[in-house]
């Protein structure tokens, strides 16, 4: 019982934690410049600042661990 109430405080805690520090861009905000390799062999790069200008940016990001 002790142990599985430890589990769940240990998880709220690092879930408020994250809240409390994460960075999300809203309506309106400013994006800083970004940019991304568009090819695996790295003959190209994409960058906010030089194709970005008003276009909408979808951002998709996974992490695998």
């Amino acid at each position: 019982m002790y142990g599985k109430r430890m589990t769940h405080v240990t998880a709220i805690g690092f879930l408020l934690f994250n809240i409390c520090f994460a960075q999300l861009y809203q309506l309106g905000d400013t994006v800083q410049n970004f940019g991304a390799p568009i090819c695996e062999n790295g003959n190209g790069s994409w960058s906010y600042d030089e194709y970005g200008n008003n276009r909408i940016i979808f951002l998709s990001i996974f992490a695998s661990w």
